[in-house]
């Protein structure tokens, strides 16, 4: 029993200790399969947007302190929400179970934390997440596309 504890506290601190991974409240995401990738500068903050090899294209809003305060994508194809959305993944895959806002192709979380929109169907996907709480002075959800 001892041994199994011992396990479970390296483990612990080892995940402690690793820095903020690609993700929404992290670094910039290094997307595998881009075909494309273009840094628009902005006042406190850039976008980086990137085309998938799937086609779909990704935006990321990254601090001045490189921080990712917000994504947005569309296209044919779903982009790795689990790697895009990080920590947060998990609140909409739970979220998913439950009854949906609207439709059944639409999802929306909000809590205190985090924003999250989905929606589309087969080949037409998008959707938006952000965190209300690391927007730059000036920037708003309706800044996102």
């Amino acid at each position: 029993m001892k041994a199994i504890i011992k396990i479970f506290i390296v483990m612990l601190f080892a995940t402690l200790a690793c820095p903020a991974s690609a993700d929404l409240g992290g670094e910039p995401e290094k997307f595998a399969h881009a075909s494309a990738t273009t840094v628009t500068q902005q006042p406190g903050y850039s976008v980086r947007t990137t085309t998938l090899s799937t086609g779909t294209e990704v935006h990321e809003y990254v601090s001045d302190q490189g921080i990712v305060f917000a994504v947005s994508w569309q296209g044919p194809f779903k982009p790795n929400l689990r790697k895009l959305l990080g920590r947060h993944f998990g609140k909409i895959a739970n979220h998913e179970g439950r009854k949906a806002k609207s439709s059944r192709s639409q999802k929306e979380l909000k809590d205190s934390e985090v924003v999250i929109r989905t929606s589309g169907h087969m080949r037409a996907y998008e959707g938006q997440a952000w965190l209300p709480s690391q927007f730059p002075a000036g920037f708003s959800e309706e800044n996102i596309t």
